[in-house]
């Protein structure tokens, strides 16, 4: 599953580490998608001077696709992801790509060689001086540490606003 782990409150948590993965129909969608939809393209020698206008090119140029039916990006320093609109079985049976004679890999996403694993063991409250009022939510904190880290909830004194010097809450990390 590529839901995030919520690890158990403290007083409920044993000593070695513990984790609850929550599952949603969204996540499994989004894990649907980048199975069927989703490749990478990993390097074969580790350098080279390719971009994801190159990428792009080149896949549009091998496989015949429009332009506009895939998304190319950076994924990590030196390898790229691209998103496709259609199903990328043709891609992945390409196997793989020379862009400037340096040879690409072309991989299908998995959950399990390219998602990702974190622990988060320790509970913490986060306390931020003269945070702007709009972002005083839970979407706000997490927009303000990313991905860090998993908001548990706000503190009571920062949920009922009586102060607004001092935004607190409580998260995971």
């Amino acid at each position: 599953m590529l839901s995030r782990a919520i690890t158990l409150p403290a007083p409920r948590r044993s000593g070695f580490r513990t984790s609850v993965v929550m599952a949603s129909r969204y996540v499994e969608h989004q894990a649907f998608i980048l199975r069927n939809h989703s490749l990478l393209v990993k390097v074969v020698d580790g350098h080279h001077a390719a971009s994801p206008l190159l990428v792009s090119n080149a896949i549009e140029v091998e496989l015949r696709i429009p332009p506009h039916l895939l998304r190319v990006t950076r994924h990590l320093p030196k390898d790229f992801y691209i998103h496709f609109d259609i199903p990328a079985d043709r891609a992945v049976a390409l196997g793989r790509l020379v862009i400037d004679g340096t040879t690409f890999l072309l991989q299908p996403w998995r959950e399990a060689v390219h998602g990702m694993l974190r622990t988060f063991n320790l509970h913490v409250r986060v306390c931020i001086e003269k945070m702007p009022l709009h972002l005083w939510s839970i979407k706000g904190a997490e927009s303000v540490f990313g991905k860090d880290v998993i908001v548990d909830r706000l503190d009571r004194r920062t949920y009922s606003k009586n102060d607004t010097k001092i935004f607190s809450y409580w998260v995971w990390c």
